[in-house]
């Protein structure tokens, strides 16, 4: 089991199963609901932990994940790229 803890954000059609495969794989992953709570219960029932808010999700991640539409991306890169201490920060384009 893996003690890095990573921080998701997007738990959408394609962040809800990324996350699950993390925490198969034995990761600490946190996340926070925004948009659909019911990612947020099914994901908690695999170990995952819910956070208040994305600003406490990268302040515990070693990496921090976001996979959202390109603009909520660059803006959530944004505000917390000068916060955030994690070692990584991954962003998954969406585009479409």
């Amino acid at each position: 089991m893996s003690e890095t803890t990573i921080g998701f954000i997007g738990l959408g059609d394609m962040g809800a199963p990324m996350a699950a495969r993390l925490l198969d794989a034995g990761f600490i992953v946190s996340s926070c609901a925004h948009r659909r709570r019911q990612a947020i219960e099914t994901l908690k029932q695999k170990g995952m932990i819910e956070r208040p808010d994305l600003g406490a999700v990268a302040q515990d991640a070693d990496i921090l994940i976001t996979i959202l539409f390109w603009t909520k991306a660059r803006r959530t890169k944004c505000s917390m790229g000068r916060t955030a201490p994690c070692r990584a920060f991954v962003t998954v384009r969406r585009s479409s």
